[in-house]
């Protein structure tokens, strides 16, 4: 069972394959999505799609010619704006058809008549829109144009967007260099911030005179020295932003503490003779939305800037704009797709339970269809099975032991308690031997154990039928309540209550002397009804709250809701010495603040996680791989050191 390191590159292949190949519309795969269209106008309504379904505003902009888009991501962001592109004399029945369906009544056109006709704008007044053209005699007077609307306390939504203009701040870029505009564009966006255009060796416009604060993006070879000195000349602050590349700048300009989720676009011309970036000139509004940088990249190879970021930084979801021939699925994955996890082990068998031991590297797991108990030794490699007459399933490890629950191997709604069978094997988890069989007549689906041995198990068959406790050392039966069948059990911290739960109902007992009492029944059911995937339930070491793997989270003495997560999630884990949890989804480790419940680490691992497990110096995920040939899983143990 044990995988040899030859089968890694393998491994990672199939992974690949699986969970990294975009398809050519707006579709999530894994953790990353790719957003695009056929061209760059039904791309920019794409992520029109993404951005909001009822925004104030439409910002218009040429769409073979970005130079006015430029200074639109403050406006954007202000107004929730989607920005969609238009042939300089022609409105495609698509932007049309964006128009009705987001129900806008402004729409802001962006260049003069030049850029976009005086025919378009007759088309949009004719529609119905209230058209708001801002055009100066050059980009640049467009650009300021532009931020004046932004600064004024007569624009038309003045106090209605999420935050305030920052009246007294502005970005200044290179207006003929489009790649230092984008690197801004995420935070002209999310702080609503202006954006104006320079020339290389000076500004051809006047600030005003409220701004107090400027950053400069990009080196002195877009924006010389002698602007710089200028700005501070005038009593300005200035901040340049500057790297020994476009892309080097890009980087260093983004903000970390937008973390959770990243756009890639491409940060290279799609013509030899002029600056045009029609994908990229669009996601300023996604990124206020998300609240996400901007990261440029070469649409066919990784940039050494971009991989050393992504080699040290993990994100929720990556954004990918455009087809492939903006950005290939291969520089997405290359420039992005590290592991920080170390894959121990390949288990072909499906897995039914797994628990690891709480002091030492070893995961013990039983499999699908098969009666071995495997224990695998995930530093030395070593491993060995037991095996039963009967099915064993569920694990539960305890006052140094391990229990395994065992079932005939069939379950039935028509198999009524007083005729099942199963029983619990305990474990030496030292030597891996069997100490004892406990008979139960029962169908053993879930179990746990309390710190004085008392066993709770629930019933697998029958349509009503039994949750019991047993003491382990006498093997008597203590107490047996009616539950419905396939019921998971969890046994709270302070081992006073034993919890049922399924898809969406939760019962309460509880325990005096290892015997099962049920509670009000007011408590039988989660406040609103919450679906709980899969019928988890995991406390939070104090006890304080429960969680369910849809994310909500529960007060534990009233059921209550508090909160949720953003992420639904496949397993959780409580890391008390750090007053972390984590949780994990997907490709995917999330550490959270136990106080604020905010995110504020990630690592990846090589598969889909499907459960987690922590011991004194291990985080242990159980992740699993989906050959795309024949749809097999196969599932990986993969370690990561505390």
């Amino acid at each position: 069972m044990m995988a040899k390191k030859i089968l890694l590159p393998l491994l990672i292949f199939i992974f690949t394959i699986s969970l990294f190949s975009f398809p050519s519309d707006s579709t999530a795969v894994g953790d990353y999505y790719r957003i695009a269209g056929s061209n760059r106008i039904t791309t920019a309504i794409e992520i029109s799609r993404h951005v909001t379904q009822s925004p104030n505003v439409v910002i218009l902009a040429r769409s073979d010619d970005p130079a006015d888009a430029l200074a639109a991501a403050s406006i954007a962001g202000y107004h929730n704006a989607p920005i969609l592109l238009t042939k300089t004399n022609k409105l495609s029945d698509y932007v049309i058809a964006e128009l009705n369906s987001l129900q806008v009544y402004d729409v802001f056109i962006l260049g003069g008549s030049k850029a976009i006709s005086n025919e378009v704008e007759a088309e949009l007044k004719q529609l119905g829109y209230r058209v708001t053209r801002f055009a100066g005699s050059s980009r640049f007077e467009t650009a300021a144009k532009i931020n004046n609307h932004l600064a004024s306390e007569k624009n038309l939504y003045e106090g209605e967007g999420p935050n305030t203009p920052k009246k007294d701040k502005a970005i200044i870029v290179n207006g003929y260099t489009v790649a230092d505009a984008l690197s801004a564009s995420s935070n002209a966006a999310i702080n609503a911030i202006p954006i104006y255009l320079s020339k290389k060796s000076h500004l051809p416009i006047e600030l005003p005179s409220y701004v107090k604060e400027v950053t400069i993006y990009g080196g002195e070879g877009v924006i010389s020295k002698e602007v710089y000195d200028s700005l501070v000349a005038k009593g300005l602050k200035v901040t340049r932003i500057g790297g020994k590349n476009r892309f080097d700048t890009n980087i260093k300009s983004l903000d970390p503490s937008n973390g959770e989720n990243i756009i890639l676009v491409r940060g290279t011309s799609v013509s030899l003779t002029k600056e045009d970036y029609p994908d990229a000139v669009a996601s300023s509004a996604l990124a206020k939305k998300l609240n996400a940088n901007i990261v440029l990249v070469h649409p066919t190879k990784p940039i050494a800037e971009v991989v050393e970021h992504f080699s040290k930084n993990r994100y929720v979801n990556i954004y990918v704009l455009g087809g492939e021939s903006a950005v290939s699925s291969d520089v997405a994955i290359n420039s992005t797709a590290f592991v920080d996890t170390t894959l121990s082990f390949l288990i072909e068998d499906g897995i039914n339970d797994s628990v690891i031991h709480p002091t030492e590297p070893i995961i013990y797991y039983t499999a699908k269809n098969v009666n071995l108990l495997w224990y695998m030794n995930f530093e030395t490699g070593e491993s060995d099975y037991i095996w039963f007459s009967r099915n064993p399933e569920s694990l539960y490890f305890a006052n140094g032991k391990l229990y395994v629950a065992l079932h005939t191997g069939q379950r039935s709604n028509y198999w009524n308690v007083e005729s099942q069978l199963g029983s619990v094997a305990i474990i030496d988890p030292v030597t891996f031997q069997v100490e004892k069989e406990m008979e139960l007549n029962l169908d053993p689906y879930d179990i746990v154990i309390d710190k004085n041995g008392i066993l709770y198990v629930s019933s697998g068959s029958g349509q009503w039928t039994d949750i019991r406790s047993y003491d382990t050392t006498t093997e008597e039966q203590l107490s047996r309540m009616r539950i419905y069948s396939k019921q998971y059990i969890q046994l709270d911290p302070s081992e006073t209550h034993i919890y049922t739960v399924d898809w969406s109902t939760i019962e309460i007992y509880t325990i005096d002397s290892g015997k099962l009492i049920e509670v009000n029944e007011d408590n039988r059911n989660y406040e609103g009804h919450y679906i709980v995937p899969d019928g988890t339930l995991d406390f939070s070491p104090d006890g304080k709250y429960m969680f369910n793997n849809s994310g909500n989270i529960f007060h534990t003495d009233s059921l209550y809701h508090y909160k949720q997560l953003e992420y639904e999630y496949a397993d959780i884990g409580f890391d008390e010495t750090y007053n972390l949890f984590m949780i994990g989804r997907k490709g995917l480790i999330l550490f959270y603040d136990y106080d604020t419940f905010e995110i504020v680490s990630a690592i990846s691992t090589i598969g889909e996680v499907d459960s987690l497990h922590l011991n004194n110096n291990y985080i242990v995920s159980l992740t699993k791989f989906t050959d795309p040939q024949t749809e097999e899983i196969t599932y990986g143990v993969e370690v990561f050191p505390k």
